[in-house]
């Protein structure tokens, strides 16, 4: 029997829902241990995605996919910001001239981190390295890396997310970073179920083959 064009739509949105339920773990983008899921196994319909896959469907949800940069590329483009914003007075300047590629790499890494605890790269404090940071953040012009990536999928997540079905969170959610946990609790508002994997107790872990 040949399929009409409803039953084609209806299948193709059947197996794009399938598709769309996320085990989500912050470093789950490399290979995963299978006993971190508690010997689970494949499953048709789940995937398992870190940072990197799980932001890159809820850019395809709200629809801001674009050229993506790496960590390589957006230091590169640091440095530049770091050495024009530099002057003796920085808090990086000593270390800039005795190990630019270095420093550069940490204070990137650093950068990330404050978006990530929900900096907007503007002043907003008398605290002297963050006042930097926003120095070096004015000459900063690099493709967008996770952050600001995630930083603009949150502003846009206003919307019916059901096409998320659901995301099981591997991590504890107050582990999470403020950022990841404001966008799960947008999906949670749009429709998405948003769990947590639950962990073996105190008493369960003792019965394994490795208690003492």
């Amino acid at each position: 029997m040949s399929l009409t064009h409803a039953n084609m739509r209806s299948l193709a949105q059947h197996c794009q829902e399938a598709c769309l339920k996320l085990i989500f773990g912050e470093n789950f983008d490399g290979p995963v241990w299978p006993n971190q899921l508690n010997d689970k196994e494949a499953t048709i319909g789940e995937a398992i995605v870190g940072e990197h896959g799980l932001l890159k469907h809820l850019e395809t949800l709200v629809g801001s996919t674009g050229p993506e940069a790496n960590f390589f590329d957006r230091s590169l483009a640091y440095l530049e910001a770091l050495l024009k914003a530099d002057g003796p007075g920085r808090f990086f300047h000593s270390s800039l001239q005795v190990d630019p590629i270095g420093v550069c790499k940490h204070l990137l890494m650093m950068r990330d981190d404050l978006i990530m605890h929900g900096w907007d790269g503007k002043k907003h404090s008398n605290q002297k390295k963050l006042k930097d940071f926003s120095e070096v953040e004015l000459h900063f012009f690099s493709l967008p890396g996770i952050p600001e990536r995630l930083r603009n999928v949150h502003k846009k997540l206003n919307r019916s997310t059901k096409q998320i079905a659901e995301v099981k969170v591997f991590d504890r959610f107050d582990s999470l970073t403020p950022l990841w946990q404001d966008v799960l609790q947008c999906l949670e508002k749009g429709g998405t179920k948003v769990n947590a994997i639950s962990f073996p107790t105190e008493g369960q872990a003792k019965k394994t083959d490795l208690a003492t």
